[in-house]
């Protein structure tokens, strides 16, 4: 069992926990217990009653790219959860007197959602978003940021299998296809086309350049 993937990510997860904790937080936070749970339908998930970061079945579909974003994000939540701050209702509104503050402090971009508050956190602000929306951290902290997630190194291969096994062990049906979609520029036809799995509608928006045309790529096709 200690040797399977998902043990073996929870280790890189408590050194990252560990390292953000003394980079962003001063070392002021508690520890947790950090563990797998495919069936449950999220991502990354702080669970003040376990005391405990759970990674759930969604993490088979998150970007290795996003998984320290998304550990901040719950770190944020322990930091209010041990001085006694209800940072996030029981419907996930994420609140902008408790939240936000402390995740701008810590280097996150913060995109409110219409029904769950300020609860969409990046590292880099959206495009598509308008800006009365968004609040981003000042410039030192976002370097400060940086320069600690450029402390913690994720073995690529350990994540992929991390992933595989979850997909798995995900309430034991299939898991879901993927789709690409399909983005194409002004060229005169034939056109060049890529496909994606970004939304044009998405945080993360598609946003590449013919170098052909000039024009950017749009998205014509949902499969």
């Amino acid at each position: 069992m200690r040797n399977r993937p998902e043990a073996l990510f929870c280790l890189e997860m408590q050194e990252a926990y560990q390292t953000i904790n003394k980079g962003l937080f001063r070392g002021t936070l508690v520890p947790v217990n950090i563990s797998v749970l495919p069936k449950r339908k999220f991502t990354i998930k702080f669970v003040h009653e376990e005391n405990a970061i759970v990674i759930g079945g969604e993490l088979s579909k998150l970007d290795r790219a996003d998984i320290l974003p998304k550990l901040l994000h719950e770190m944020v939540h322990v930091s209010n959860h041990q001085k006694g701050i209800e940072d996030v209702t029981a419907n996930q509104y994420h609140t902008i007197k408790y939240f936000l503050p402390v995740a701008l402090s810590v280097g996150l971009v913060v995109i409110k959602h219409k029904s769950q508050g300020w609860s969409i956190t990046s590292e880099v602000p959206p495009r598509n978003v308008e800006k009365e929306f968004i609040r981003k951290p000042d410039d030192a902290t976002i370097q400060k940021r940086d320069d600690v997630f450029g402390q913690i190194f994720f073995d690529k291969t350990l994540i992929a299998k991390t992933q595989e096994e979850i997909k798995k062990r995900a309430d034991g049906s299939k898991p879901a296809k993927t789709f690409f979609l399909k983005y194409i520029c002004n060229c005169p036809p034939p056109h060049n086309s890529i496909r994606s799995g970004r939304r044009p509608d998405g945080i993360n928006a598609l946003n590449i350049v013919c170098m052909n045309c000039r024009s950017r790529f749009i998205c014509v096709s949902e499969k």
